[in-house]
Parts: C-alpha cells; sequence; structure tokens
C-alpha cells in the first residue's frame, strides 16, 4: 500500500504518503479464521493534530485538525519475481481556525492513485499520481507525479532494519509553495521501528521516522536546497479488544521535530508565523482490513 502522506507531507505525502505519524506493527489478536484473504484491501486513518506543515512549508499551527484518510487496494498480478498491485485513495485536512481556512473548514482533500512493484530483494517502487486540492478555495493548487524506491532491509539488519526510501516528487500542474511555477523536490528517508513491550495483546512498537527534503528545481520558492529535516518518535498499540473480523485496528501517537530552513520557513511565515523549529504532537487510529 502506498504512504502519500505522512510526517513530511506530510508531509510523508507523502506517502505519501506521502508519506503519516503511524507506523505498522503484527496485530497480537486471538487464532481465528483467516480474515480478508481476498484481492482487495482497504486503509483508515484518522489523526489528530494541533499543527500541519506541508514538506517543511506551514499550513496550520493554531486550532485543531482533524486529518482522515482512505484508501483501497487491489492485488493485480504476481509470479515468482514479481508483484503488482494497484490503490486509489484519499486524504483530508479539516482545521478549526477560520482565519486560516476562511470559515470553511475543509482545508485540503488530496486524491490519488498509483501502482506498487515488488521486486526480489525486499525493493519496492511506487508511481502515484496525486490531486491536491483546496475544498475553501473551489481549486486545485497542484498535481504530481511521485516516485518512491523503498527497499526493506529487514532480511540483512534484523530488528535494527531502516527501511529506507527515496521519493521523487514532479509538479506537472501548479506548486505547492504557492508561487505558481512547478518544481521538482525530492525526500530521502528511513523508518527504524523496535518492538519495546512484548505482550500478547498489547504490544508496543516504538519507530523513529527521518525525514530530509530537498527543492531540486523551482520548489521553496524557486530558492532550491535543504529545505527541512524532520524526526519523529512514535508509539503504537493493536486495539485487539475489537474483534478480528472488524480488521486490524491500532493506536498512535507521536512527537515530531521539524527543522526548516529559510527556503520552506520563509513560505510559510507570510501566512503563519513559524519558528525555524517546531514540535508537532499527533495521535491516531488507524484500521487496516
Amino acid at each position: 500500500m502506498s504512504t502519500i502522506k505522512n510526517l513530511t507531507t506530510a508531509g510523508l505525502a507523502a506517502s505519501a504518503l506521502a508519506l503519516g505519524l503511524t507506523t505498522s506493527t503484527a496485530m497480537a489478536q486471538e487464532e481465528g479464521p483467516a480474515i480478508n484473504t481476498g484481492a482487495i484491501s482497504l486503509e483508515a486513518s484518522i489523526d489528530f493534530t494541533h499543527a500541519y506543515f506541508y514538506r517543511g512549508i506551514a499550513q496550520e499551527n493554531s486550532g485543531f485538525i482533524i486529518q482522515p484518510g482512505l484508501e483501497v487496494g487491489i492485488a493485480l498480478y504476481e509470479n515468482d519475481s514479481m508483484a503488482v498491485s494497484g490503490y486509489v485513495g484519499t486524504w483530508n485536512s479539516f482545521h478549526t481556525n477560520d482565519s486560516a481556512t476562511g470559515g470553511d473548514p475543509w482545508y485540503e482533500q488530496d486524491v490519488y492513485v498509483g501502482l506498487t512493484f515488488d521486486i526480489p530483494a525486499g525493493v519496492s517502487i511506487d508511481l502515484a499520481y496525486v490531486n491536491l486540492y483546496a475544498p475553501n478555495a473551489g481549486a486545485s493548487f497542484a498535481e504530481e507525479i511521485n516516485v518512491t524506491v523503498s527497499f526493506d532491509d529487514s532480511e540483512l539488519l534484523g530488528d535494527l532494519a531502516l527501511n529506507p526510501y527515496v521519493l521523487m516528487s514532479f509538479e506537472i500542474d501548479g506548486a505547492s509553495d504557492g508561487d505558481g511555477d512547478s518544481g521538482i523536490y525530492l525526500e530521502i528517508g528511513t523508518d527504524f521501528a523496535l518492538e519495546v513491550l512484548q505482550s500478547e495483546d498489547y504490544p508496543i512498537t516504538v519507530s523513529v521516522p527521518v525525514a530530509v527534503g530537498f527543492g531540486v528545481s523551482d520548489y521553496y520558492g524557486g530558492r532550491d536546497g535543504l529545505g527541512f529535516v524532520s524526526v519523529a518518535v512514535v508509539g503504537e498499540t493493536p486495539l485487539s479488544f475489537i474483534p478480528a473480523e472488524y480488521g486490524e485496528w491500532s493506536a498512535s501517537a507521536g512527537l515530531e521535530l521539524l527543522f526548516m530552513t529559510m527556503r520552506a520557513n520563509d513560505l510559510g511565515a507570510g501566512v503563519i508565523g513559524s519558528s525555524d523549529l517546531q514540535p508537532i504532537l499527533k495521535a491516531g487510529i488507524s484500521l487496516s482490513y
């Protein structure tokens, strides 16, 4: 499955998904009949936070923010050398700060569609189209083609796996930085995770996602180079009291430290006052079925 919105799309979009502050963990539930062994899968999540920064560019850092997402995946093809899956999804951001939203709390809706190619040695290649839409403005502000290459290094490093990835985002219309000129963005990141509390029903996994974002061409107001560095600590546990036939549920909470260079900070400062270092708290619930 894709990650269009994450901490950086995030910011994570972000991935997004971006690229998000949640990480996957095995669900320790009672043994029962196999759940959803078909070709169609569902991922849903809702996050609660006080600040929203997209690739280091300030969108909101006051009031209360709710960010729900929904994604449907389908297994398309599989043989000994490759597995191909497709997905379509949406991610949204609702804000209570009327001064930033113009009285309409529906600040952003992203719609995306993509393909994922899993090949041997833990390599995954993800291709996605993303439309970033502003409902309170009644228009799309950017369209992107995202290419993500990730590597599952758990076979090599075991519990110390870093799960690195590289994301290249090509704006094909509009611009996320608001200057109207489509640009190219690069993100490099990892997501180290470790189970810190072993429990039959409620194990706790702590992950440390790290992301670094760069403007490659005409990004961050045309001032290319380092845009931000993000480091987060996220704890997650399964909600094992929910029966397995209703899917795998989990709850998470975490803290992100977002360091913005002047390239990214200047873009947000004109709309929302922001400092070079922004702490972001987030909690959420997710469903996988």
